[in-house]
């Protein structure tokens, strides 16, 4: 018979507290008044110096949808790292509490990949190689051919980046941001593998290069500085358009032939007509004069549906839910139990199949 999973309750953990709130995008006022408490004792409970006392804990659960193992966790709560930090900064329009509920949501699910490799490994055949910038002479797309070379990609274009990610043991995992502004976070973290927290509502090609630039910061970026998003952003077009494959490719482009470019290296329009004019195989005025036909059609902000494909679905997780099930006959409920999660909310993360783009054509 399976044992039941039970958090030991040597005391509540005031870090989980917080977190369990955060991740539900509530203010300690907020919380206060759905608890019909001061908000001084919630201050008091998230700091530590007031105990979650048995008689609020039920309510507390209640509110915040975390069944009370979540509260007694033994965890620390992981701070910001290198990329969010610059690209927070860059976000000034996003309300700091949203931003507050993404950095808490992706806590949430590092703790839940804890459990997981507690009683499962990776045994990825590829490894995050770790690049200094200076050794290279500062060319961000030599490290990106490094990369390449690294994980033994072939010349031209990278068929599946979440693959070719999971493959080097990174951990992808899908949320729904809610908000144009955020495509991507990526964070590693000391004892776990590389995580990215990703924006499923994005389509197939902002996805690919979103994750590729992720990956630009785990491979080069250690410590936050100002130039990072734009090495970044240069990583991933080198790395999913390596310059001696796609040169050639770009000189004289018009939008047609941009378009039919697209299917085959799997990026967008505005990311193949940018690297023409990185390239320098567009002049200013062409250059100019593409760019004003994609701002006429709108292609700047939404690529034409016949160019859409939906995104890289990650696997890996899955793999170690399954791992747990077959290997170690836990059930979903237990799995719920190992994470600190109601079984409904653990069945919307993991069990149920993420709806996927539908492509709608457009007459010709």
């Amino acid at each position: 018979m399976e044992r039941p999973m039970q958090v030991e309750r040597s005391g509540s953990n005031h870090e989980m507290l917080s977190l369990a709130r955060e991740s539900r995008g509530m203010s300690q006022v907020e919380l206060a008044v759905a608890l019909d408490i001061t908000q001084g004792r919630v201050s008091k409970m998230e700091a530590g110096l007031l105990p979650i006392q048995d008689d609020l804990l039920p309510r507390l659960s209640e509110v915040l949808d975390y069944p009370a193992d979540f509260f007694f966790q033994p965890d620390h709560r992981s701070g910001l790292g290198p990329s969010e930090f610059y690209h927070y900064r860059k976000r000034k329009s996003v309300r700091e509490k949203a931003l507050t509920q993404w950095h808490a949501a992706f806590d949430v699910r590092r703790l839940h990949l804890s459990r997981l490799l507690d009683g499962a490994s990776l045994n990825a055949p590829q490894v995050f190689p770790s690049y200094d910038i200076d050794e290279f002479g500062g060319d961000v797309a030599e490290i990106a051919r490094a990369v390449r070379a690294a994980w033994h990609i072939p010349r031209g274009p990278i068929r599946n980046v979440t693959r070719v990610a999971e493959d080097a043991g990174g951990v992808i995992f899908l949320h729904d941001f809610d908000s144009e502004l955020i495509d991507g976070i990526s964070r590693e973290l000391p004892t776990l593998p590389p995580i990215f927290f990703m924006n499923c509502q994005r389509n197939g090609a902002r996805f690919r290069y979103s994750l590729s630039h992720e990956i630009g910061h785990i491979v080069m970026h250690r410590f936050p500085h100002t130039e990072m998003e734009a090495q970044a952003d240069r990583f991933a077009a080198e790395f999913l358009m390596p310059a001696a494959d796609i040169k050639s490719q770009l000189h004289g482009v018009t939008l047609a032939k941009l378009a039919t470019m697209v299917p085959f290296w799997r990026v967008s329009l505005s990311a193949l007509l940018k690297r023409a004019g990185d390239l320098g195989t567009l002049s200013v005025r062409q250059q100019t004069a593409l760019w004003k036909q994609m701002s006429y059609f709108g292609y700047k902000t939404k690529e034409p549906p016949e160019l859409e494909f939906p995104i890289e679905e990650p696997t890996l997780v899955s793999k170690l839910l399954t791992a747990h099930k077959t290997e170690l006959h836990y059930t979903p409920d237990s799995i719920a139990r190992m994470m600190a999660l109601n079984p409904k909310e653990y069945a919307g993360m993991y069990e149920t199949p993420r709806q996927r783009l539908r492509l709608v054509r457009t007459p010709r």
